[in-house]
Protein backbone atom coordinates (compact mmCIF):
# COMPACT_ATOMS: atom_id res chain seq x y z
CA UNK A 1 0.00 0.00 0.00
CA UNK A 2 2.65 2.38 0.76
CA UNK A 3 4.69 1.62 -2.19
CA UNK A 4 2.23 2.21 -4.50
CA UNK A 5 1.05 5.68 -2.85
CA UNK A 6 4.92 6.43 -3.26
CA UNK A 7 5.38 5.52 -6.93
CA UNK A 8 1.43 7.56 -7.64
CA UNK A 9 3.52 10.79 -5.75
CA UNK A 10 6.89 10.35 -7.78
CA UNK A 11 4.72 9.94 -10.95
CA UNK A 12 3.20 13.21 -10.02
CA UNK A 13 6.41 14.85 -9.30
CA UNK A 14 7.72 13.70 -12.68
CA UNK A 15 4.21 14.67 -14.02
CA UNK A 16 4.63 18.51 -13.20
CA UNK A 17 8.12 18.30 -13.49
CA UNK A 18 7.75 17.84 -17.23
CA UNK A 19 4.74 20.35 -17.55
CA UNK A 20 7.15 22.65 -16.13
CA UNK A 21 9.98 22.01 -18.20
CA UNK A 22 7.59 22.26 -21.79
CA UNK A 23 6.11 25.61 -20.09
CA UNK A 24 9.67 26.96 -19.79
CA UNK A 25 10.52 25.78 -23.48
CA UNK A 26 7.11 27.13 -25.07
CA UNK A 27 7.56 30.80 -23.01
CA UNK A 28 3.89 30.26 -20.99
CA UNK A 29 2.93 29.78 -17.11
CA UNK A 30 3.00 25.96 -15.82
CA UNK A 31 -0.91 26.73 -15.15
CA UNK A 32 -1.90 27.12 -18.88
CA UNK A 33 -0.15 24.59 -19.92
CA UNK A 34 -1.40 22.33 -17.62
CA UNK A 35 -5.48 23.56 -18.41
CA UNK A 36 -4.66 22.95 -21.80
CA UNK A 37 -3.33 19.39 -21.16
CA UNK A 38 -6.28 18.96 -19.27
CA UNK A 39 -8.73 19.99 -21.96
CA UNK A 40 -7.08 17.72 -24.25
CA UNK A 41 -7.59 14.69 -22.07
CA UNK A 42 -11.36 15.70 -22.03
CA UNK A 43 -11.37 15.83 -25.53
CA UNK A 44 -9.41 12.34 -25.99
CA UNK A 45 -12.25 11.14 -23.28
CA UNK A 46 -15.06 12.49 -25.27
CA UNK A 47 -13.95 10.97 -28.71
CA UNK A 48 -13.42 7.27 -26.33
CA UNK A 49 -17.35 7.54 -25.87
CA UNK A 50 -18.33 8.77 -29.09
CA UNK A 51 -16.24 5.59 -30.55
CA UNK A 52 -17.79 3.17 -28.31
CA UNK A 53 -21.94 4.61 -28.89
CA UNK A 54 -20.58 4.18 -32.79
CA UNK A 55 -19.27 0.55 -32.09
CA UNK A 56 -22.22 0.04 -30.35
CA UNK A 57 -24.96 1.12 -33.20
CA UNK A 58 -23.08 -0.46 -35.96
CA UNK A 59 -23.61 -3.49 -33.89
CA UNK A 60 -27.51 -3.29 -33.76
CA UNK A 61 -29.20 -5.26 -36.65
CA UNK A 62 -29.93 -3.07 -39.35
CA UNK A 63 -33.61 -2.34 -40.57
CA UNK A 64 -34.50 -3.83 -44.38
CA UNK A 65 -35.43 -0.86 -45.84
CA UNK A 66 -38.37 -0.28 -48.46
CA UNK A 67 -37.35 -0.96 -51.95
CA UNK A 68 -38.15 1.95 -53.88
CA UNK A 69 -41.22 2.45 -56.45
CA UNK A 70 -40.52 2.42 -60.00
CA UNK A 71 -40.06 5.58 -61.62
CA UNK A 72 -43.15 6.46 -64.25
CA UNK A 73 -40.85 5.66 -66.96
CA UNK A 74 -40.32 2.47 -66.03
CA UNK A 75 -44.34 1.99 -65.70
CA UNK A 76 -44.92 3.59 -68.34
CA UNK A 77 -42.87 1.15 -71.37
CA UNK A 78 -39.99 -1.70 -71.07
CA UNK A 79 -37.29 -1.07 -72.62
CA UNK A 80 -36.94 -1.24 -76.70
CA UNK A 81 -34.99 -3.73 -78.37
CA UNK A 82 -33.52 -2.42 -81.72
CA UNK A 83 -33.13 -4.59 -84.93
CA UNK A 84 -30.80 -3.45 -87.56
CA UNK A 85 -30.81 -5.09 -91.24
CA UNK A 86 -27.67 -5.78 -93.43
CA UNK A 87 -27.34 -1.66 -94.38
CA UNK A 88 -27.03 -0.20 -90.74
CA UNK A 89 -30.96 1.14 -90.73
CA UNK A 90 -33.43 0.19 -87.57
CA UNK A 91 -36.28 -2.40 -88.51
CA UNK A 92 -39.76 -2.34 -86.35
CA UNK A 93 -40.23 -5.80 -85.52
CA UNK A 94 -43.75 -5.54 -85.49
CA UNK A 95 -44.81 -3.95 -89.04
CA UNK A 96 -40.94 -4.21 -90.51
CA UNK A 97 -40.75 -0.24 -91.19
CA UNK A 98 -37.00 1.13 -91.69
CA UNK A 99 -36.00 3.98 -90.13
CA UNK A 100 -32.32 5.11 -90.52
CA UNK A 101 -31.80 6.65 -86.56
CA UNK A 102 -32.30 4.96 -83.08
CA UNK A 103 -34.48 8.11 -82.43
CA UNK A 104 -37.15 8.07 -84.92
CA UNK A 105 -37.15 4.24 -84.20
CA UNK A 106 -37.82 5.00 -80.82
CA UNK A 107 -41.00 6.94 -81.12
CA UNK A 108 -42.12 4.57 -83.70
CA UNK A 109 -42.09 1.80 -81.21
CA UNK A 110 -43.57 4.00 -78.49
CA UNK A 111 -46.71 3.65 -80.81
CA UNK A 112 -46.94 0.14 -81.14
CA UNK A 113 -46.67 0.15 -77.08
CA UNK A 114 -49.32 2.26 -76.44
CA UNK A 115 -47.12 5.16 -74.99
CA UNK A 116 -48.29 8.37 -75.91
CA UNK A 117 -48.39 10.58 -72.77
CA UNK A 118 -49.61 13.75 -74.92
CA UNK A 119 -53.25 14.50 -75.07
CA UNK A 120 -54.67 17.07 -77.14
CA UNK A 121 -57.22 19.18 -74.72
CA UNK A 122 -59.71 20.02 -77.73
CA UNK A 123 -60.07 15.95 -78.90
CA UNK A 124 -59.25 12.56 -78.02
CA UNK A 125 -56.37 12.81 -79.80
CA UNK A 126 -52.48 11.41 -78.11
CA UNK A 127 -49.14 11.91 -79.23
CA UNK A 128 -45.49 10.56 -78.13
CA UNK A 129 -44.19 13.99 -78.18
CA UNK A 130 -45.01 17.50 -77.53
CA UNK A 131 -44.12 18.78 -81.06
CA UNK A 132 -46.74 16.40 -82.58
CA UNK A 133 -49.33 17.71 -80.37
CA UNK A 134 -48.26 20.83 -80.78
CA UNK A 135 -48.59 20.47 -84.78
CA UNK A 136 -52.11 19.05 -84.17
CA UNK A 137 -53.37 21.76 -82.97
CA UNK A 138 -52.08 24.34 -85.23
CA UNK A 139 -53.48 22.21 -88.04
CA UNK A 140 -56.84 21.09 -86.25
CA UNK A 141 -57.89 23.79 -83.92
CA UNK A 142 -57.19 27.36 -85.74
CA UNK A 143 -59.61 28.65 -83.02
CA UNK A 144 -56.65 28.12 -80.38
CA UNK A 145 -53.96 31.09 -79.64
CA UNK A 146 -50.86 27.91 -80.56
CA UNK A 147 -52.83 27.92 -83.95
CA UNK A 148 -52.71 31.60 -84.58
CA UNK A 149 -49.32 32.29 -83.39
CA UNK A 150 -47.96 29.33 -85.48
CA UNK A 151 -45.17 29.94 -87.55
CA UNK A 152 -45.75 28.82 -90.93
CA UNK A 153 -43.45 28.19 -94.16
CA UNK A 154 -44.67 29.46 -97.98
CA UNK A 155 -43.05 27.38 -100.54
CA UNK A 156 -40.25 29.59 -102.18
CA UNK A 157 -41.87 28.66 -106.26
CA UNK A 158 -43.06 32.07 -107.91
CA UNK A 159 -46.61 32.17 -107.67
CA UNK A 160 -47.69 29.24 -105.48
CA UNK A 161 -49.74 30.12 -102.57
CA UNK A 162 -48.49 26.74 -100.42
CA UNK A 163 -47.71 26.94 -96.99
CA UNK A 164 -46.78 24.19 -93.95
CA UNK A 165 -46.58 24.32 -90.72
CA UNK A 166 -43.02 22.27 -91.03
CA UNK A 167 -40.43 22.39 -93.38
CA UNK A 168 -40.58 18.65 -93.99
CA UNK A 169 -43.77 19.04 -95.72
CA UNK A 170 -43.12 21.98 -98.13
CA UNK A 171 -40.43 20.53 -98.74
CA UNK A 172 -42.39 17.12 -99.85
CA UNK A 173 -44.48 19.42 -102.11
CA UNK A 174 -41.85 21.10 -103.53
CA UNK A 175 -40.66 18.04 -104.89
CA UNK A 176 -43.67 16.74 -105.87
CA UNK A 177 -45.33 19.45 -107.63
CA UNK A 178 -42.66 21.85 -108.59
CA UNK A 179 -39.67 19.31 -109.46
CA UNK A 180 -42.05 16.32 -110.93
CA UNK A 181 -40.52 16.31 -114.63
CA UNK A 182 -36.56 15.93 -112.52
CA UNK A 183 -37.26 13.15 -110.40
CA UNK A 184 -39.32 11.25 -113.29
CA UNK A 185 -35.63 11.52 -115.42
CA UNK A 186 -33.55 10.56 -112.14
CA UNK A 187 -35.69 8.25 -110.45
CA UNK A 188 -36.65 4.58 -110.92
CA UNK A 189 -39.74 3.35 -109.68
CA UNK A 190 -39.59 -0.70 -108.23
CA UNK A 191 -42.21 -3.05 -107.25
CA UNK A 192 -45.57 -0.88 -107.95
CA UNK A 193 -44.26 2.90 -106.54
CA UNK A 194 -43.64 0.69 -103.23
CA UNK A 195 -39.59 1.98 -103.56
CA UNK A 196 -37.65 4.18 -105.79
CA UNK A 197 -34.38 4.05 -107.23
CA UNK A 198 -31.84 7.15 -107.80
CA UNK A 199 -30.25 6.96 -110.68
CA UNK A 200 -27.68 9.16 -109.71
CA UNK A 201 -26.33 7.09 -107.06
CA UNK A 202 -27.87 3.73 -107.31
CA UNK A 203 -29.45 3.68 -104.06
CA UNK A 204 -32.78 2.44 -103.32
CA UNK A 205 -35.33 4.28 -100.92
CA UNK A 206 -38.37 2.66 -99.25
CA UNK A 207 -40.84 4.89 -99.10
CA UNK A 208 -41.73 8.44 -101.79
CA UNK A 209 -41.07 10.54 -98.50
CA UNK A 210 -37.30 9.12 -98.56
CA UNK A 211 -36.93 9.85 -102.09
CA UNK A 212 -37.96 13.49 -101.38
CA UNK A 213 -35.42 13.81 -98.73
CA UNK A 214 -32.74 11.98 -100.61
CA UNK A 215 -32.92 13.54 -103.99
CA UNK A 216 -32.58 17.08 -102.74
CA UNK A 217 -28.59 16.38 -102.08
CA UNK A 218 -28.35 14.61 -105.78
CA UNK A 219 -30.46 16.74 -107.95
CA UNK A 220 -27.61 19.10 -110.09
CA UNK A 221 -29.63 21.89 -112.04
CA UNK A 222 -28.48 23.97 -114.71
CA UNK A 223 -27.28 27.09 -113.46
CA UNK A 224 -30.00 28.81 -115.34
CA UNK A 225 -32.66 27.20 -113.65
CA UNK A 226 -34.68 29.43 -111.63
CA UNK A 227 -35.33 26.17 -109.17
CA UNK A 228 -31.69 26.55 -108.56
CA UNK A 229 -32.61 29.78 -106.10
CA UNK A 230 -35.75 27.71 -104.46
CA UNK A 231 -33.99 24.35 -103.18
CA UNK A 232 -31.44 26.43 -101.29
CA UNK A 233 -34.49 27.16 -99.55
CA UNK A 234 -36.05 24.03 -98.73
CA UNK A 235 -32.76 21.60 -98.75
Amino acid sequence: MFRKKLLSCFAAKLFIASIRGRASRKNCSTAKLLNYFLISERLKNCLDILRSKISDYLSLPRKIETPLLPTKQSQRMPPFTYTRNENGDFVCQHCHVIKPKQNTMHYHLKKHAGDLPHKCKHCDQKFSQLRYLELHIAARHPETDLAKNAEMFSCPHKGCEYSSLTKANRRIHYFRVHMKDIIDKNVTKLDDGKEYTCKCCEKTLKSQTALYYHIGDCLQLPATDKRTADLRIIV
